[in-house]
């Protein structure tokens, strides 16, 4: 890989993982675990839609050609254009900038549905629309029929989005949107178009950790996790009023700051962003925490960037800030880590992840730029593999 510093993961579901790094993507084959870098160039943005793996370099859309190992242009954008998210829902093809969004059609753009903003977060939701975050002109709905709906902070109504920042959208199972802001976590109301504020309170032990959300999660018994900065995670049933909080203590959250949360069973995994990894046991309502430390089973680094548990659930994958990407083994009795960090003969770009998605059996990672790394098929030797001047790939058994 190009280093450790992993920004995305995502896969193909046919055993191929593909991880954006800080200097371009790797491709990594399950079956040989063996890394083939795919490209250096600057690898903004990957997700792999219905069929095939969409990349964007800073103005270029690509599609990847699993057989000749390549990257073909799919459509170019102006010098003017730096790409930020793609996203793929019924057919339609999305791209998003730091000053709008496109829609695509065939190999060509169809029109730019919004202008002049920057877009940092897209979701598509179970009716096929899609919704638009931004940085500061607040949330859009382009529904299945190119309708488009805008919801923005209108200080003089208190039912109007609470906050322009959004940085987290999630559909719960009634069908109302919860959205992550800057200033507050929002419930909107699909019939009515009202939004319900939520927000951290001083003399409020039931509110929010913290006004400012970094994450939604919705869990298998439609509850919603919310990771907040400096507040730790909330559990939150829709419906209801908030249920259970979890705040940093001996034996309990091990930091504040709460970057990414995953279900597996009874079990909560939560990445922090400075405390390592937490796993919440929800029948006894116990953490165990794993951190970075010279020891066997610790991590290489405490701030988690990226998380995603794959389809078996018995693999967990970290990313990492300067520490590269782990993959956990999920056992009944115990987890055995799998850290991989710079290589520059075995293709790892970096060692900074900052976000995975996983696809079948494949992640994608997403560093400053892109980078990609598999889920082991059998076990590695139990001995440290040189990984660079600073670095190592390491199995921990």
């Amino acid at each position: 890989m190009f280093g450790n510093h992993i920004q995305s993961v995502c896969g193909d579901g046919q055993g191929k993982l593909y991880l954006q790094c800080l200097w371009g993507l790797v491709e990594y084959d399950q079956r040989t675990q063996r890394f083939r870098r795919i490209a250096t160039q600057d690898i903004v943005s990957v997700s792999y839609g219905t069929d095939r793996l969409w990349v964007c370099s800073a103005h270029t859309l690509y599609t990847y050609d699993p057989e000749q190992k390549r990257l073909d242009k799919y459509h170019e954008f102006g010098l003017g254009e730096r790409l930020t998210c793609i996203q793929e829902s019924a057919e339609r093809l999305y791209i998003s900038t730091r000053d709008g969004l496109f829609r695509m059609s065939g190999r060509q753009v169809k029109d730019r549905i919004l202008a002049g903003m920057e877009v940092i977060c897209l979701y598509a939701d179970s009716r096929g629309d899609v919704w638009v975050g931004t940085v500061a002109h607040g949330l859009y709905r382009i529904e299945s029929s190119e309708r488009i709906i805008h919801y923005e902070q209108d200080p003089d109504d208190p039912a109007s989005l609470g906050n322009n920042y959004i940085r987290a959208i999630c559909e719960d199972n009634q069908g109302d949107f919860w959205i992550g802001t800057a200033e507050g976590l929002n419930r909107l109301d699909l019939a009515t178009g009202k939004f319900s504020r939520y927000t951290h309170s001083e003399t409020d032990p039931n509110s929010l950790g913290d006004s400012s959300v970094w994450s939604l999660m919705k869990d298998r018994q439609g509850a919603l996790w919310i990771g907040t900065f400096y507040g730790g995670i909330d559990r939150f049933n829709p419906g209801y009023a908030f249920a259970s909080y979890y705040r940093v203590a001996e034996g309990k959250l091990s930091f504040p700051v709460v970057s990414r949360v995953i279900e597996q069973g009874e079990r909560l995994w939560i990445a922090t962003d400075g405390g390592g990894l937490n796993c919440l046991d929800r029948n006894t309502q116990t953490f165990t925490c794993y951190r970075k430390g010279s020891a066997r089973h610790t991590l290489s680094s405490d701030i988690i960037k990226a998380m995603w548990l794959d389809e078996t659930g018995r693999y967990l994958w970290l990313g990492t800030h300067l520490g590269g990407s782990a993959g956990w083994r999920l056992l009944p009795v115990g987890y055995n880590a799998i850290c991989f960090r710079k290589s520059w003969d075995r293709e790892v770009t970096t060692s900074e992840v900052w976000n995975i998605i996983m696809v079948y059996s494949i992640w994608v990672l997403k560093i400053p730029f892109w980078s990609l790394i598999p889920i082991p098929e059998r076990r590695p030797p139990d001995r440290r593999i040189p990984f660079g001047e600073q670095a190592d790939l390491e199995y921990v058994d």
